[in-house]
């Protein structure tokens, strides 16, 4: 069985929160098992909101991944 593996890259306070610019998680199949398994091993980020990006498209429903996705999560934005 293959290992399926997601790369998320997190900026600004997000990245302060975890302690890296990114990593990589295995054996996550979807969007809703990553956030668990992030805020469950990075329980500060329980205190900032953020934004699912996959391919410069915000995703706002839980989608499947595949191996060599890369997630980023970025902070909301504060327009102008």
């Amino acid at each position: 069985k293959l290992i399926m593996s997601i790369q998320i890259k997190f900026f600004g306070q997000l990245a302060d929160a975890v302690g890296v610019p990114q990593l990589n998680i295995s054996d996550i199949s979807d969007i809703e098992s990553l956030k668990r398994r992030i805020l469950n091993d990075y329980p500060r980020l329980k205190k900032h909101q953020f934004m699912v990006v996959m391919s410069k498209q915000v995703i706002n429903e839980n989608i499947n991944l595949r191996n060599g996705d890369v997630v980023e999560l970025l902070p909301p934005f504060s327009g102008g």
